[in-house]
């Protein structure tokens, strides 16, 4: 006679196994366990991760003290902002430090060399630890990143002041574009009006507001 496998009906598989963390939280297909859990942590509706993408569901390890115990998933909201949830069994050391390192890193690797700072958005990461971690006795807290003399920047000096100059060049770029839109939109307007065109009319089609229109008549009416 074969042996008969007794299967345990009241079986739960514990979510801090890397296995089914990544089955709850890592699948495209359990979007909507992963939108509810970043709604509770983050205190947000879940309207606002509507449009989440899972980039990945492991990071690569530096470090020997991350290889085992950790498993994170990653995603990326439809404003760019990045979330970065781990899930971490094993006691690790200087916890806070390590999580900065990682949030910096998260953050910095958004843009590469010859972008511009304005391609940079927000970043989160939530920690799911198994272990004592700090010394409030609370389940869930919140810590934001504040001035700290002691920081310093990841890129050199060099990187930093190319950056720079593309971000004031694009500022400045996008200035003339708006200070030249302006001008045609004024020329266009008093164009209008000298043909007789009503100032409501006027503005809708110049896309300027009807005060700068009126104005625009004004002076035109002092000139001649």
């Amino acid at each position: 006679m074969g042996k008969k496998k007794i299967i345990d009906d009241n079986f739960i598989m514990s979510p801090k196994v890397d296995f089914t963390f990544k089955l709850l939280f890592g699948d495209p297909k359990n979007k909507d366990l992963l939108i509810a859990l970043l709604s509770a942590v983050l205190g947000l509706p879940e309207e606002q991760f509507a449009d989440i993408e899972i980039i990945n569901t492991e990071l690569l390890r530096e470090f020997k003290e991350d290889k085992k115990g950790i498993l994170d998933v990653r995603v990326r909201t439809k404003e760019g902002k990045q979330i970065d949830i781990e899930i971490q069994i094993l006691p690790t050391e200087f916890m806070a430090e390590r999580t900065i390192f990682y949030l910096a890193k998260m953050y910095t690797s958004q843009i590469k060399s010859g972008d511009t700072y304005d391609m940079l958005k927000k970043c989160i990461t939530i920690n799911i630890v198994d272990f004592p971690c700090t010394p409030l006795k609370k389940l869930h807290s919140k810590y934001h990143l504040t001035e700290d003399e002691k920081a310093r920047m990841l890129y050199d000096a060099r990187n930093a002041e190319i950056t720079d100059q593309l971000t004031r060049i694009k500022s400045a770029e996008k200035k003339g574009i708006e200070i030249g839109e302006e001008r045609k939109a004024i020329k266009d307007a008093e164009s209008f009006l000298k043909l007789g065109v009503p100032e409501g009319t006027v503005a809708e089609g110049t896309g300027l507001s009807i005060e700068v229109v009126r104005k625009i008549k004004r002076n035109m009416e002092i000139q001649h």
